[in-house]
């Protein structure tokens, strides 16, 4: 689940000259820390807990496989902190880009937010991925990461030193989770 969080770090090498220095991470790298992260995390589902339909199967006039991709899904997953919160938020957003999105709360919206990210960045995986952008000096001037981002989603906050276009990142942030999760 974590997994996004490296991707959403990683996604725009194009960062700002005054605020971070270039960026340099091998494939190597990146299936090194795509591992540790996946081993590190706890949370994860187990491959009895969950059945995968590999789909397989569209045709010329479709773009997409309309099978889910769950076949099967242990429901004890949902009453895990990170999953219940993350499927909190997920009534704040539509998928499809150019809709309203739905009349929630910002306290509402913000509490949800908050609780989700405070326990994602608890976790051990989230240690390691601020472990491995500190060795690669993407901090930005030695503010917290976690601070930043959550800075970003809660208070619509520019984050010019994380990369050029930070707030479009971090507003399609859940977007990519969703594709990821």
């Amino acid at each position: 689940m974590l997994e996004f969080l490296l991707l959403v770090a990683l996604a725009d090498r194009s960062v700002a000259a005054e605020s971070l220095p270039a960026f340099s991470v091998t494939n190597e790298e990146l299936l090194d820390i795509s591992k540790k992260l996946r081993d590190a995390d706890d949370n994860k589902a187990q491959p009895s807990q969950i059945r995968l339909n590999y789909q397989e199967h569209t045709n010329t006039h479709d773009m997409t496989d309309n099978a889910k991709l769950f076949s099967e899904v242990d429901s004890s997953l949902f009453d895990r902190p990170s999953y219940k919160q993350f499927l909190a938020l997920t009534d704040n957003f539509y998928r499809e880009t150019g809709r309203e999105e739905p009349r929630v709360s910002v306290q509402e919206d913000q509490l949800e937010t908050n609780a989700f990210l405070s326990t994602i960045m608890d976790s051990r995986p989230w240690e390691l991925l601020y472990e491995f952008l500190q060795k690669k000096a993407r901090l930005c001037w030695g503010c917290p990461l976690d601070t930043a981002i959550r800075d970003a989603i809660c208070n619509d906050t520019d984050l010019r030193s994380l990369s050029e276009d930070p707030a479009a990142a971090v507003r399609n942030m859940f977007l990519i989770v969703a594709l990821f999760v």
